[in-house]
Formats: C-alpha cells, sequence, structure tokens
C-alpha cells in the first residue's frame, strides 16, 4: 500500500486596513478552497490542475483568521506560491475593467465608474503562510498555539469574559479533532 506524504499549511487571512473588519465576511471553507484553486490555476495554468485539486482546506475559523490546508508534498512549494499570490490587489482589477472598456465599446463611463466604486468597496485579501508542517500532529498544535495566542489577547482585552473561555475550549476541541 502506497502512502501518501503530506505537508500542512498554516495561513493568516487578513484584509486591508482601510476596510473595516468587522462588516467584512470571512471567506467560508469553500469560498476559501475556490480561491485556492483559481489562484494555482492561474499562476501555474493546466500544469497545477492536480495541485489545485488534491489541496484540501482542513480548518476554517472567521475570530482567528486561520485556515489550514493539507497539500500533497510535491505541490507544497506551489500551493505556498499561490497562497502569496492570493493577495488580491484591486490595482490589477482597475486594470483588467480598463482593458475590458477599450474592447468592448458597449461599456459606457457609467457602469465603468459603478465598476470602480465597487472595486473600491470590495475588501484586499491579504493571506500569509505562518508555517507548514509535515505532519497532522505538528500542524495541529501550531494552529492550537496561534489560537491560544489570539484569545490570550483577547482576554485580556475583555477582562477574562468567560464566554471567552468556553469558546477558546470549543474551538481547540475542534482542531484537536481535524483528521
Amino acid at each position: 500500500m502506497v502512502r501518501h506524504k503530506a505537508r500542512w499549511i498554516l495561513v493568516q487571512v487578513d484584509f486591508s486596513k482601510q476596510h473595516d473588519n468587522k462588516n467584512t465576511s470571512f471567506p467560508s471553507k469553500k469560498e476559501f478552497a475556490l480561491m485556492i484553486r483559481q489562484s494555482i490555476s492561474s499562476c501555474f495554468g493546466v500544469a497545477a490542475d492536480g495541485a489545485a485539486m488534491e489541496t484540501q482546506v482542513r480548518f476554517v475559523n472567521s475570530t482567528t483568521r486561520l485556515v489550514l490546508l493539507r497539500v500533497p508534498r510535491e505541490f507544497c512549494n506551489m500551493v505556498r506560491c499561490s497562497i502569496t499570490m492570493l493577495t488580491r490587489n484591486i490595482a490589477d482589477d482597475v486594470a483588467a475593467i480598463a482593458a475590458t472598456t477599450t474592447k468592448d465599446d458597449s461599456m459606457t463611463g457609467s457602469s465603468t465608474k459603478r465598476a470602480l466604486a465597487q472595486l473600491d468597496r470590495r475588501p484586499t485579501l491579504v493571506a500569509s503562510v505562518i508555517s507548514v508542517n509535515g505532519s497532522a500532529r505538528t500542524a495541529k498544535l501550531s494552529t492550537m498555539a496561534r489560537i491560544r495566542k489570539v484569545y490570550r489577547q483577547r482576554i485580556l482585552e475583555n477582562d477574562k469574559d468567560p464566554k471567552l473561555v468556553e469558546e477558546l475550549h470549543s474551538l481547540l476541541s475542534l482542531v484537536q479533532n481535524i483528521d
């Protein structure tokens, strides 16, 4: 029986400072998987279809803004590069709209202004790799350490709110049960 080796990548996801983080919805597990697949395909093309399909999102949490990915070992560097490129740049979107405007005469100036206004409201997503682990055990340990760090700050700010302690306990048990 052949054993498939995997790497576990812990990712911190934030939004740009110019947007209000409280009103911004955090991507779900499915949405984040789709964003990763699109980023891999746009960075590496057809050659990376295997990496895009075999990458699994195992844990997503909007409170701590952490995402845990399971990636085949041979595609680890490719996925790390794609995560770095996952940062959506509004300037690139503006350039794409400008290129579309010159190609397509049906788009008027007012619709271009509306499209640019929508882009200004869309938050810029910033994803950064925190750690790469070779086993599920070490990935869980680094994820739990990061969660404890975030909650330690929140508990100190909120004068040891009991709800936060319960939330921390349930989140740690959730991470502990990741396969």
